[in-house]
């Protein structure tokens, strides 16, 4: 168990997100402290642009993986 989003997202090499809840949609990506920036979003709730503007890897369910510009 994790407090919030972003315990849950410390060091990890991977975050897939498999919920709608708002806590999950409104992420800040600039906290985020990820070891790799790779996002799965099943539910395709997140904000890409922003996400990948921040250097995220972002990958949805039944679209083009989005990556940031090298």
């Amino acid at each position: 168990m994790c407090g919030d989003p972003y315990d849950a997202a410390y060091g990890a090499d991977v975050l897939l997100l498999i919920t709608e809840w708002l806590e999950f949609r409104t992420i800040d990506p600039t906290t985020l402290a990820m070891r790799r920036r790779f996002i799965v979003d099943t539910r395709n709730v997140l904000d890409v642009e922003t996400l990948v503007e921040n250097g995220f890897t972002v990958a949805s369910i039944g679209m083009p993986t989005h990556t940031p510009a090298p």
